[in-house]
């Protein structure tokens, strides 16, 4: 049975004193004990508080990073207050600044209640903080239905149908088709029945946990193995991906969870063995969307290369192939046609044929699991040094901030990747209305830019980066030994201001045309 503990609340300098005593369900952390004491104590919410226990010099706060070395501190959030209530006689209340501050003191246990209760209080009849105690009653009443009553044993289980109690029909019908499902048109209650069961499917959860990185797997196993908690920045990060599939529920308190019927579902996916499938599978997709960048088109057997630079895994071609068929077409970013694989935006438009002209005749270059990573993770190729110094460019002399430099250089990786002109990354950065400050920081733009175009991997040169295709061909051949048969069957006029054919990333007239 839930333990409740008669508490009286002494405002500290006030004569005569003023005081209200009150019931409180032990059963709580030191966050939800603050909670309910800004509302009994009219406080404002969503204060820092501060949590002092004099006789053992131990302060229990929200926020650990402004502290002194006089008392031993700890965290709120997920410290149980039970034993603290029960082992000292009184403790002292801060909360925000410029408030009031309370002495709190045990009066011992009381009856079972269903709630915190006003039990008595004496205050002038104005008074500059505080209300008549039926009116904050009516607001801990209102609190306790908006789910802030902390008694263990009287709370419900929280399930997926309430993470997604508020969708309608169009939220409803948009996150059935990003898990690759329709749902029949019927009356909402029926249509979040519909949309539970295709969550907890082994299905459906099998195929969306695919697209989780295995550290995001492992926290979310971590997240299971645990009651209600709150994550660190760095555990959110890697959960995210599970909450925006409503497989984890997250409180006002910051509390996350993860449903029991999730728990149930994840285990009975694992004894079909899965954990294996998801090592395998989760790494191909990853392939695929980074082959889908720097290829276009290729054989399958270059992605079959990309897939066994993991050491670790299965690499028989048999084993492969078995996998590549197993992976739901909604979640790849490329479709397998004969013997090639081929990006799905390339096939919309019906350009593979041309895709494949545009493509250099060298060997296709095969990227790093480090670079596989880092391109899936970021979108561009963030170890690239190139690519780090536009990022500092950006983030310290233009001082843009991280997402934007960020999503700059994702633009310029997108740009030189497809076509290699600065000019078109120019466009993209005066729609931005970039300005520069002086001519020297121009002239620092222009030469990063000019490091970024020779470094970034192309498709029409099968993943190589121009300055290695320049290099190549100083070294072996004349820059038309590159060009395949269909280019030059196909052969248009080169203008002076155009990129070079050879690669390079120059204008044709400062390169292979300098002497023509």
């Amino acid at each position: 049975m839930t333990k409740f503990i008669q508490v009286k609340a002494i405002r500290k300098g006030s004569k005569p004193p003023i005081w209200r005593r009150m019931a409180l369900s032990a059963e709580v952390t030191f966050a939800q004990l603050a909670d309910v004491l800004a509302v009994a104590l009219e406080l404002p919410s969503e204060q820092s508080y501060e949590f002092e226990f004099y006789n053992r010099k131990e302060r229990v706060v929200s926020d650990l990073s402004k502290v002194t070395s006089t008392y031993q501190y700890q965290l709120g959030a997920e410290l149980l207050a039970k034993e603290w209530l029960e082992s000292e006689k009184w403790f002292t209340l801060k909360m925000g600044e410029n408030l009031p501050e309370y002495r709190v003191e045990m009066e011992g246990e009381v009856d079972a209640l269903e709630h915190t209760t006003i039990l008595k209080q004496v205050a002038p009849s104005k008074d500059e903080y505080w209300q008549s105690k039926e009116i904050v009653q009516e607001r801990l009443d209102a609190l306790k239905s908006e789910n802030a009553v902390w008694v263990a044993e009287d709370e419900k289980e929280v399930e997926v149908s309430d993470l997604i109690d508020s969708y309608g029909k169009a939220d409803l019908c948009a996150l059935a088709g990003r898990v690759g499902c329709e749902l029949k048109d019927d009356t909402i209650p029926n249509m979040r029945a519909q949309l539970v069961s295709l969550l907890l499917s082994k299905k459906v959860m099998g195929e969306q946990l695919l697209l989780a990185t295995k550290e995001e797997l492992d926290a979310f196993d971590q997240a299971m193995q645990r009651d209600s908690f709150i994550p660190t920045p760095e555990e959110w990060s890697r959960l995210t991906i599970f909450y925006d599939l409503n497989y984890i529920a997250i409180f006002a308190d910051n509390m996350v969870e993860v449903p029991k019927e999730v728990k149930l579902a994840y285990e009975e996916l694992l004894e079909t063995g899965y954990a294996k499938f998801h090592e395998e599978a989760s790494w191909l997709l990853t392939c695929l969307r980074v082959f889908q960048v720097i290829y276009l088109v290729a054989p399958v057997k270059i992605l079959y290369r990309m897939y066994k630079e993991k050491r670790h895994i299965n690499v028989d071609y048999p084993h492969f192939e078995k996998v590549l068929a197993e992976l739901p077409d909604y979640l790849m970013a490329c479709r397998v046609v004969k013997d090639k694989v081929i990006a799905k935006h390339v096939l919309e438009d019906g350009s593979e044929k041309r895709a494949e002209m545009l493509q250099r005749n060298v060997e296709f270059y095969i990227p790093t699991v480090e670079e596989i990573l880092t391109y899936a993770k970021n979108g561009y190729p963030s170890c690239e040094k190139s690519y780090q110094e536009l990022f500092r460019f950006y983030l310290e002399d233009m001082e843009l901030g991280e997402d934007r430099a960020r999503n700059l250089c994702l633009h310029a990786f997108h740009t030189f990747v497809a076509s290699g002109k600065v000019n078109d990354y120019m466009e993209i950065v005066n729609r931005e209305r970039i300005i520069f400050r002086s001519e020297e920081m121009v002239k620092k733009f222009t030469h990063i830019l000019e490091e970024v175009s020779q470094n970034t991997r192309m498709f029409e040169l099968r993943g190589h980066k121009p300055k290695e295709v320049a290099k190549k061909v100083s070294l072996q051949a004349p820059a038309h030994a590159f060009l395949s048969k269909p280019q030059k069957q196909q052969e248009k006029k080169i203008y002076p201001n155009d990129p070079c054919p050879c690669g390079s990333g120059k204008k044709y007239k400062k390169c292979c045309g300098r002497n023509k």
